[in-house]
């Protein structure tokens, strides 16, 4: 009943380190930001993508929690349709995407000629792997587990479909917030403890599959 992974262990980290302990709240990605700028929350307990409009309601910290590389996950009857990433721009194929997410704005401009099911994670999750959709745009740290839990998905072994940077944010003019969580997360970068964490999750049943996994890390200590 305690969630944990990669971002919420972060968060209860950033947390213990303010002397809080957190409250979570539940709500559908889609309301995220609209429920922080209506101040139902304190701040984000995931990190979500860094994009210009968002930044328009809320103030994201300027340093990654972690990098995503988003692949094509594609449904046990569409195997044989979509073979590569330009067979996704068709009228004949649907793509599942999450109501409000990168994924969604990137899945309108990159093929434009596909059919959009807006959706829940779960339920979108849910929609490829029964073949109701054909493919899914998702991040690495969900494809090892979605490929684990549901027979016969697969994912299109290209480069990613596109990357983000993905961070935590907080009320859009609480600054002395933002310049904690950004000291803090230069911190834990420069300490290799989000690379640790990322690949603990991620990263390494990731690179295993031969998806691109980015950790972050300071570039100092390369």
């Amino acid at each position: 009943g305690e969630p944990t992974g990669y971002i919420v262990d972060l968060a209860k980290k950033l947390a213990a380190s303010l002397g809080a302990t957190p409250e979570w709240v539940e709500l559908p990605f889609g309301s995220l930001f609209a429920a922080q700028a209506a101040g139902k929350f304190d701040m984000s307990g995931i990190a979500a993508t860094i994009k210009p409009e968002r930044a328009q309601t809320v103030l994201f910290s300027s340093y990654p929690a972690f990098v995503e590389s988003n692949y094509a996950l594609i449904a046990p009857n569409a195997k044989g349709k979509i073979k590569k990433l330009d067979d996704l721009n068709s009228s004949a194929v649907t793509i599942a995407v999450v109501v409000g997410s990168s994924q969604e704005s990137a899945a309108q401009l990159l093929y434009p000629k596909a059919k959009l099911k807006r959706l829940s994670n779960t339920a979108a999750l849910a929609d490829v792997a029964a073949g109701r959709s054909h493919a899914m745009i998702v991040g690495e740290f969900e494809i090892a587990d979605a490929i684990k839990n549901n027979k016969g998905l697969t994912f299109l072994k290209t480069p990613p479909v596109f990357v983000d940077e993905n961070s935590f944010f907080m009320p859009a003019g609480d600054q002395d917030m933002k310049n904690y969580v950004d000291t803090w997360i230069r911190y834990e970068t420069s300490h290799n403890n989000l690379a640790g964490l990322w690949d603990q999750y991620v990263g390494n049943d990731a690179r295993k599959l031969g998806l691109q996994s980015v950790s972050v890390t300071s570039s100092w200590t390369k």
